[in-house]
């Protein structure tokens, strides 16, 4: 709405105001005049000739006078009341003339002078409206981005937008929540087990099932070292041991190729000459090749352990003669190999052995009755069981 300025505000209460005061002095002063010079009809005239003039009616008596005054008594009063009702409004309207240059300020960061303030009105709708505009159309061109008002920047980006871009990080995000979700899953995974170690309950906190994993893993730690410190000393032990079998082992070829060993092992076989001991293997050799006894037939395989044990009993006594026990040493040998192994026990016998042989094979006992009892005579006896 259009406003009055201060100036003439001011001056329309000032007026009436000093008018109806005026009057009203005026007039006292000649009523008191009139009351006191009743007789100067002079004076008189003079008072009627100007209230005449003043009010443009007649003055028919001291009435008239008397009711002018009380009028225009009533008259400076309520004109004091406009007066100050006309103050108040001065004032309300100079606080809001200086709210209207605040806003102004506030609005063009300049002060905008009263008489400015219709055609800065009109600019600032203006802008307004162009504003209002533009705020449309960014809502438009951001409803179409998809994006909620609480994630507007208030400054622009440092990157221009680019749909590709986001279209790529937003892939990257899911790949990222998703690898985020396995790796919680894991996590209590890991935690269900390690609840499941420690025994504790599901509802304890992270920091105290960790204290009791630690401890859980001191103790393991302890069992570790002490199994380990064990494994290593059955470990120094094995090799220990396996120095001694090798020893042993050196030892035992050593043994079984003693001049009595070969020679009962050459007598018995007529073929082979030497043993040697290889992974716990027995491998006899004669003047070509090498042969794990394992590999022999069953009757060589018996006329090597026969000659074996002969010549170990042999070299163990010293040369000094012993006994044997054989049952049916022979049983498993050709009949040529037969007559070796006889001829081999007839010289052991010869030796001072003492042979107990046993045997159910009618060519054995045959071969013994014809090599054995003609070269001992009474140092050979037959027994024969029904």
């Amino acid at each position: 709405d259009n406003l009055i300025s201060l100036p003439d505000l001011f001056w329309i209460g000032a007026g009436v105001a000093g008018v109806g005061f005026a009057l009203s002095l005026y007039f006292a002063i000649r009523f008191i005049k009139w009351t006191g010079q009743l007789d100067e009809s002079a004076e008189r005239k003079s008072i009627r000739e100007q209230y005449e003039e003043k009010f443009k009616a007649p003055l028919g008596g001291l009435a008239d006078l008397k009711t002018r005054l009380a009028a225009l008594q009533q008259t400076h009063i309520a004109a004091q009341a406009t007066q100050t009702t006309l103050n108040g409004k001065y004032t309300e309207r100079k606080l809001q003339s200086q709210s209207i240059e605040n806003a102004f300020a506030a609005l063009t960061g300049r002060s905008v002078p009263e008489k400015e303030w219709q055609k800065e009105l009109a600019d600032l709708k203006e802008r307004s409206a162009q504003i209002e505009s533009e705020i449309l159309e960014s809502k438009l061109q951001l409803s179409k981005l998809d994006i909620t008002e609480e994630d507007y920047l208030a400054e622009p980006a440092e990157a221009k937008y680019d749909p590709k871009v986001v279209q790529e990080l937003e892939e990257d995000l899911q790949g990222l929540e998703s690898r985020l979700a396995d790796l919680q899953g894991d996590l209590e995974t890991l935690k269900a087990e390690a609840y499941g170690k420690t025994g504790d309950e599901s509802t304890i906190p992270w920091t105290e099932l960790l204290f009791n994993l630690q401890s859980l893993l001191g103790d393991k730690i302890t069992v570790y070292k002490d199994l380990t410190a064990e494994l290593v000393a059955q470990i120094g032990l094995t090799q220990v041991l396996a120095n001694l079998r090798e020893e042993e082992d050196q030892k035992i070829i050593q043994a079984i190729n003693t001049e009595a060993i070969t020679d009962i092992l050459n007598q018995a076989t007529g073929r082979y000459q030497k043993l040697d001991l290889v992974d716990d293997q027995i491998i006899v050799q004669d003047a070509f090749s090498s042969y794990a006894l394992s590999d022999l037939s069953t009757g060589a395989r018996e006329q090597v352990q026969l000659a074996l044990r002969l010549g170990i009993a042999s070299h163990i006594c010293g040369g000094e003669p012993l006994f044997l026990i054989l049952d049916d040493a022979f049983q498993h040998s050709d009949w040529q190999r037969r007559e070796k192994l006889v001829e081999t026990t007839l010289d052991l016998a010869r030796s001072g052995w003492q042979i107990l042989y046993l045997s159910m094979d009618d060519h054995i006992r045959d071969l013994f009755l014809k090599v054995v009892k003609p070269a001992l005579k009474k140092g050979f006896k037959l027994i024969q069981l029904s």
